[in-house]
């Protein structure tokens, strides 16, 4: 658990670095800010889905073997 939170917080830092640098080329903020959100929407989704995968694959794996 601590170890998905210190990925996330890798990706945001990364992020927030290149949005800066992104910042200089869109000159709307309201227009970054969306395009953060959806990142951040998209980036939650695949770790989400992800995680479903993980917790299920051990119960399947364990009910093929009962």
């Amino acid at each position: 658990m601590k170890l998905i939170i210190k990925i996330i917080n890798k990706i945001k830092r990364f992020f927030k670095k290149n949005l800066k640098k992104f910042d200089k080329y869109i000159t709307n903020r309201n227009f970054n800010k969306k395009v953060e959100n959806w990142i951040w929407m998209i980036i939650l989704w695949i770790f989400g889905v992800f995680s479903i995968i993980i917790i299920t694959l051990p119960i399947k794996l364990f009910f093929k073997l009962i």
